[in-house]
């Protein structure tokens, strides 16, 4: 008996011309169309795209691209941004600065839970935030 693997991915994508019900459409049909997309979920109202893909059928790159032709963007354009980003945000800096903003917002938090529970709430929400982003950073060691 033999069975398949898959490894399921997905991403949200954001961009303004999304909200156009043309665009969004075209974007929904060139993705749907891919092999190795499972399904592609488009709110206008926000203009956000919801892509839900194998990896070991298609690369997020791959997919990067046919959304960038399809709302009229230099594919080569976004491709640079998501790799300047990924090196700022997965950087020794950026790492840095992460795990000491985790630490004075700890503190704060601590110390804003006898001044007011509003803040502490807010300060709460901001520690949530940059722990997801050390997750991030850390994937391949966390998760591996």
């Amino acid at each position: 008996m033999s069975t398949t693997t898959k490894h399921h991915a997905r991403f949200r994508f954001r961009c303004e011309s999304l909200k156009l019900e043309e665009r969004a459409n075209a974007v929904k049909d060139a993705l749907s169309k891919t092999k190795g997309v499972a399904e592609v979920a488009v709110n206008k109202r926000v203009g956000s795209l919801l892509v839900l893909f194998d990896q070991g059928k298609v690369q997020a790159e791959q997919l990067f691209s046919t959304i960038a032709r399809c709302v009229g963007l230099n594919p080569e354009q976004v491709r640079n941004k998501l790799t300047s980003f990924n090196r700022t945000i997965t950087g020794r800096k950026g790492r840095r600065v992460v795990k000491r903003g985790m630490m004075a917002v700890g503190i704060t938090a601590l110390a804003l839970l006898t001044v007011s529970e509003d803040k502490h709430a807010i300060a709460g929400v901001v520690w949530l935030s940059l722990i997801a982003t050390h997750i991030y950073q850390n994937k391949r060691t966390l998760f591996n």
